[in-house]
């Protein structure tokens, strides 16, 4: 007998300090195996003057962040410098929860924190 499949829709609240989280924990943990640097911007590409973190500008929304690789992640370019914007990370965390399998929002650790920002700037998993 076949089954059906059904997709759901559900309806997740994530506070902005939870973002500066994914962020900071990606960056002094989950990611720093691929990431080579990271620079600062305000949204009209001038460098952010505001004192803080880089998790900062993301939490704020009033900045973007640019992160380059170590080496290019995707097989088909030799781009290495992604942007990573307040709205990029909201649809890295929608996909992520979407494709994976997940515990609770609370229980994320910086493997998950990775995996989001992964989502975030190549729309897919690229490193393990």
């Amino acid at each position: 007998m076949k089954t059906k499949e059904e997709t759901f829709q559900v309806k997740v609240t994530i506070e902005k300090k939870e973002l500066g989280y994914i962020v900071s924990g990606a960056f002094e943990g989950g990611s720093n195996y691929w990431i080579d640097s990271v620079r600062a911007l305000t949204l009209k590409g001038k460098p952010y003057r505001k004192n803080g973190y880089m998790s900062d500008v993301i939490e704020k929304g009033d900045g973007k962040l640019l992160i380059t690789c170590q080496e290019p992640p995707l097989h088909d370019s030799e781009k290495n410098t992604f942007e990573l914007t307040q709205a990029k990370l909201i649809k890295g965390i929608g996909m992520y929860l979407s494709e994976e399998n997940h515990e609770s929002i609370g229980n994320w650790d910086a493997g998950v924190y990775d995996a989001i920002l992964q989502y975030a700037l190549f729309g897919k998993g690229i490193y393990g």
